[in-house]
């Protein structure tokens, strides 16, 4: 149908462009971080983009749906400030209609996303963990910067050094966490030595002359060595470190943990949450002949915000165990289908 045609092509257009630029917004402060993260976290130059595609990946799940809304709020908002959708709903065209003709776009775009959220999310977080263990795990002595502070072991050891002499480390501080609490280490010096067979193929921090401090419950207590070894995860080993967000989504099903819920009912809401903001995008899009696009935006963008954080809330409150699974995160989109309807009862012009 021409009408059809006409209203896919208004918004699509908008849509992509709003796409880009979140695009183009997304990725240009997201390489910032990375370079400015480099050194410490260690990541090496042939690691940077291919951490950047990664992000960016995951990063589609929310900026698909917020190119959606944006998108069809700019495009229809158009059509109401030229009077054309007004000379539609004059021919008998409704409101109801432009919804579901738009959503010939936002139910493939929802599929879209699902793929995204359930299946390229957990495997993208995996392999950008592995890639950033893998560069922490090759780092050289003479790569470190004195005074910073270095994650190593998949965050599980913190690294700073007073100075450099070649392969040999002054001044050593280390941190480590594990079950058994942690330790704060102190040493003359440091050496990294070579893949070791007897360390199970892990790298070896060894340190010399120093005292330790090993923190716990009931277990704080202080002692000297002239020589303390460390491991460091080989990075075969660290690429297979998961948390829940690397976890596929099929693992996360029948799980009681809290926050583990809270990812798997995220991945699961993603869909709905495009389709939803799309849907509720055209009835936000009414606007006046010549009304300031600029005014309509301001408020469109507001209310994102707002229903950007209450997605957030909703997720944060599942994850610390406020609300439980039911109604989990779902109250949130109960209360976009709830604006929704009240927006659509009311009349498009008048």
């Amino acid at each position: 149908m021409i009408a059809a045609r006409y209203l896919h092509h208004s918004t699509l257009k908008p849509i992509a462009l709003s796409l880009a630029l979140l695009l183009a917004l997304f990725l240009f402060f997201a390489a910032a971080d990375l370079l400015n993260d480099a050194v410490s976290r260690l990541l090496s130059a042939t690691s940077l983009p291919r951490l950047l595609l990664l992000q960016t990946l995951i990063a589609c799940e929310v900026l698909i749906p917020s190119a959606l809304y944006f998108g069809i709020v700019d495009g229809l908002g158009r059509m109401y400030r030229s009077s054309e959708l007004v000379v539609f709903y004059a021919t008998g065209w409704s409101e109801a209609r432009t919804s579901l003709t738009l959503a010939q776009v936002l139910i493939p775009a929802a599929i879209l996303v699902a793929v995204l959220s359930m299946f390229v999310r957990p495997i993208a977080y995996e392999l950008s963990y592995a890639l950033e263990a893998e560069s922490a795990a090759r780092f050289e002595p003479e790569s470190l910067v004195p005074g910073r502070f270095y994650p190593l072991a998949d965050e599980e050891m913190t690294l700073s050094v007073g100075g450099v002499d070649g392969e040999v480390m002054l001044d050593v501080f280390v941190q480590t966490e594990g079950e058994d609490g942690s330790r704060v280490i102190r040493a003359r010096e440091g050496r990294l030595l070579d893949w070791r067979a007897d360390a199970g193929g892990e790298r070896v921090i060894e340190l010399t002359d120093g005292y330790a401090y090993r923190l716990g419950a009931g277990t704080d207590h202080e002692y000297t060595y002239e020589r303390l070894q460390l491991k460091l995860a080989a990075p075969s080993q660290a690429s297979e470190v998961r948390n829940r967000r690397a976890q596929p989504t099929a693992a996360l099903f029948g799980s009681d943990n809290p926050k583990e819920v809270a990812e798997l009912q995220w991945r699961l809401s993603l869909p709905f949450t495009a389709l939803l903001l799309g849907l509720l995008a055209v009835p936000l899009a009414r606007s006046v002949p010549r009304q300031s696009r600029f005014r309509q935006m301001l408020f469109a963008i507001l209310a994102y915000a707002v229903a950007f954080n209450l997605a957030i809330i909703a997720k944060g409150w599942v994850e610390s165990g406020v609300i439980g699974a039911l109604p989990g995160i779902w109250w949130f989109h109960g209360l976009l289908l709830l604006m929704l309807v009240l927006l659509m009862r009311r009349p498009a012009l008048g």
